[in-house]
């Protein structure tokens, strides 16, 4: 579990978490909105990820943190 792992592993998790880098799947992105409640799934999936994930890199679990919010707030703008 990433919650577990080292603080490198955190940091290194954390970093993915966000703007898509072409690494992780983007829940805004056009193929994902074929599935219904992908998105939601997705941001709570990160997030409950980002809360266990203490010992990482701090500005880049805040910067997780961040993103995630951002993402939410658009998810739900579009309903």
């Amino acid at each position: 579990m990433v919650g577990n792992g080292s603080p490198k592993t955190q940091s290194s998790r954390a970093a993915g978490i966000g703007p898509n880098q072409g690494r992780r799947p983007d829940p805004q992105h056009r193929q994902y909105h074929h599935v219904p409640g992908f998105g939601r799934l997705y941001l709570k999936e990160q997030r409950l990820l980002v809360d266990v994930m203490r010992d990482g890199h701090p500005w880049l679990r805040q910067r997780a943190i961040d993103a995630l919010a951002q993402a939410t707030e658009r998810l739900h703008g579009s309903r």
